[in-house]
């Protein structure tokens, strides 16, 4: 079934923090947006520079497609927050974003599935960049106050420091690098070191390739991890395109199932 594509504009934008900025979409084909869907995702859509303007041609063919995080969704308003992570390379999304102002037309696809704890889980442990930052945002917002645990996030600079909403027995520690490979390597670090405790455990981690190779093992190693406590993927894969960094995942996936 082709996804259901929604034709919205940039009705405001926001500098959350320097590497950071929230754009809020808005339009009439967000009336059957569904509500609770914070923390699931939309594709966003941008037109490839094929030469081609034939708008008839399949999906894939025109454009390029990335998934970012439903941060926040207010029916009423019809309005849809979306956080991009400005890398300042010439990436689609990347260079959109940058851009992007009031008025500014945007084709989106979706949205995918929520990916959160069940409510049985009563410790939790979250890794990610700030790729994940807004996924990792909404599943802290959506805990029990009872859940207790850990977030280990990598942000580039103490300044994209946000606020969070997390329960109050859960641990938020923060990891400062500018220097993304060495500070993936100290979240993996920071994560594969972390013990697991509570009845109903969980774990999220999601970011840069390599994390996403480290959490797999980690939670192959836990046999007392059922199979649906647990949620691994990769965002993005230094030095290569969305594109590579699929093809890399497939690979992986398809040796170590």
């Amino acid at each position: 079934m082709a996804p259901q594509i929604r034709n919205v504009f940039v009705n405001k934008t926001q500098l959350i923090t320097p590497h950071m900025k929230r754009v809020t979409l808005k339009g009439p084909d967000l009336s059957d947006f569904p509500s609770g869907y914070e923390g699931g995702y939309v594709r966003a859509m941008f037109p490839k520079d094929t030469g081609n303007d034939n708008e008839q041609g399949a999906i894939k063919d025109r454009f390029l497609m990335r998934s970012y995080t439903v941060r926040n969704f207010r029916n009423a308003a019809q309005e849809l927050d979306l956080d991009f992570v400005l890398h300042g390379d010439s990436g689609p999304a990347s260079k959109w974003a940058e851009t992007a102002k009031e008025g500014d037309h945007l084709s989106i696809a979706g949205p995918g599935p929520v990916k959160r704890p069940p409510p049985q889980s009563d410790w939790v442990l979250f890794a990610g960049d700030m790729t994940s930052l807004p996924a990792i945002a909404v599943n802290l917002e959506n805990l029990s106050r009872e859940t207790e645990g850990k977030a280990i996030i990598l942000i580039e600079s103490d300044e994209d420091r946000v606020d969070l909403r997390e329960p109050p027995k859960v641990e938020v520690q923060w990891i400062t690098d500018s220097d993304a490979k060495r500070g993936t390597e100290t979240l993996i670090s920071e994560f594969e070191k972390t013990n697991l405790m509570g009845s109903e455990p969980f774990v999220w981690a999601a970011g840069e390739f390599e994390l996403m190779r480290s959490a797999r093992k980690y939670v192959k190693r836990l046999d007392t991890l059922s199979k649906d406590s647990s949620y691994v993927s990769s965002y993005w894969k230094s030095g290569e395109t969305d594109e590579g960094m699929k093809k890399a995942k497939a690979a992986l996936l398809a040796t170590d199932g």
